[in-house]
């Protein structure tokens, strides 16, 4: 009886570890965040400089959102926002995505 027992528990763990590998497999790798000018931290004065303060923070946000790091930034187009949004294309000024990696 403890034997089967012992089994029984043996193959629901290993069921549960396989479920939560392939669960983390099927996770993005990589994932763009849209940073719009009002954010309030100052993102997008930091982005638009060509220097090393804009990987800086692009890597910051990245993290923040349980990201390994950026691997691009650029300033974002009106094919960036879903239809669903009700964004104007005027809110786009100045706004960021930030593409993020693992």
């Amino acid at each position: 009886m403890l034997r089967i027992s012992a089994v029984a528990l043996a193959l629901a763990l290993t069921t549960v570890s396989l479920i939560s590998v392939r669960s983390h497999q099927n996770e993005p790798r990589q994932k763009d965040f849209v940073i719009l000018n009002d954010d309030g931290y100052g993102t997008s004065d930091c982005l638009t400089k060509d220097s090393s303060c804009g990987k800086i923070v692009a890597d910051a946000w990245c993290e923040s959102k349980g990201f390994a790091k950026s691997v691009a930034y650029r300033p974002a187009e009106a094919s960036d926002v879903t239809h669903s949004s009700s964004m104007a294309k005027a809110t786009l000024a100045e706004s960021f995505v930030i593409s993020c990696s693992q």
